[in-house]
């Protein structure tokens, strides 16, 4: 498949920048944290959750969700040694496994959703078995179907819902089916614009509670990443103006809240700031390129300064460095000096 780099020679520095987090971006998980980038690193012990009905479900999908999406992170990071790669083998059939008994016996229809979406995110994200991991994307959308309509409509449904779109999208694109890839994302963005409108702030509001900041920066980052995701399969589909007016949309939303952005909320900044920089660059924009960059430079600083979380650090402190190279390979050189007058 066409990439950027094959398409237009540019500084190594600078084509580095479209590849950060591609896919574990697109259609992932949503926010992890919900402190303000700008907080220090010291955080408050959780409270303890108060026993309610349907806390046993979910203890259990906080287990769930641990135990796969930790895992595959980890395995990721260590995909060049061969005893990764047999375990991810064996952690695929087995939740290969689990996802076909569920299918076979569980009226559960959550549980399904949820084994089928883990599955194509373990063989796409570790895998990179799209064919296979698009499957099981296409498995996880129809068991949505079996969800109540309640489930279905719920933040957490469309959350979900936005999620296996952008799965799918992403599976085809990597197979070079670019247009398929566009409706799908177009589909997710559809959902994450409509989630997003449910919470967006209007002038002199304000928000506090820790609910409320969540479910904010979620809905924030979901449409800001959906933006940028379906921005770059225009642009990987030669359709740069398009994708230039879709990261402006992205980007709009992001100037927003970037005064006080939770973690999630700079990392996903920081990605559609560098990605739109990238295609300024391209399009021989080098100040616009530049004052991008430099935003998004600024984000991974807030992002890194305000999460304990060492993986996280180091992405960020990453792509930081990436950016800082970019705006070093683009520096302006410097006006010749004038020539002093000559003595007479």
């Amino acid at each position: 498949m066409k990439t950027f780099s094959t398409r237009r020679t540019v500084s190594l520095a600078a084509a580095g920048l479209f590849s950060l987090s591609f896919l574990a971006s697109c259609g992932d998980e949503g926010p992890k944290a919900d402190q303000p980038a700008q907080q220090g690193t010291e955080t408050a012990a959780p409270e303890a959750a108060a026993p309610a009905t349907g806390s046993l479900a979910a203890s259990r999908d906080a287990l769930f969700n641990a135990a796969v999406y930790d895992l595959v992170l980890t395995i990721s990071d260590n995909d060049a040694f061969p005893v990764f790669n047999t375990k991810a083998r064996d952690f695929v059939e087995l939740l290969s496994n689990y996802y076909e008994h569920l299918r076979a016996e569980s009226k559960d229809a959550r549980e399904r959703v949820r084994a089928a979406s883990a599955l194509a995110k373990v063989l796409r994200n570790v895998g990179g078995a799209y064919p296979r991991a698009e499957g099981a994307f296409r498995d996880a959308l129809k068991e949505c179907q079996s969800l109540t309509p309640a489930e279905l409509d719920s933040p957490e449904g469309q959350h979900t819902l936005s999620s296996i779109n952008n799965g799918i999208a992403s599976c085809l694109l990597m197979q070079g089916k670019n247009k398929e890839a566009l409706q799908y994302y177009e589909a997710a963005l559809k959902i994450d614009e409509a989630q997003f409108k449910a919470v967006d702030m209007k002038e002199g509001d304000t928000i506090s509670g820790k609910e409320a900041i969540t479910a904010l920066s979620r809905a924030v980052v979901e449409v800001v990443d959906s933006y940028r995701c379906l921005a770059d399969c225009q642009l990987i589909g030669d359709d740069p103006e398009e994708a230039l007016d879709t990261y402006k949309k992205g980007i709009e939303i992001a100037a927003k809240y970037q005064g006080q952005p939770t973690v999630e909320m700079a990392v996903s900044f920081s990605k559609i700031y560098t990605s739109y920089g990238n295609l300024e660059q391209r399009n021989g924009n080098s100040e616009k390129a530049r004052q991008a960059w430099a935003i998004a430079a600024n984000l991974c600083t807030a992002a890194n300064n305000g999460t304990n979380d060492l993986l996280q650090k180091l992405e960020t402190k990453r792509d930081y460095d990436a950016l800082i190279e970019a705006l070093k390979a683009t520096q302006p050189a410097e006006a010749p000096a004038a020539e002093a007058p000559a003595a007479n």
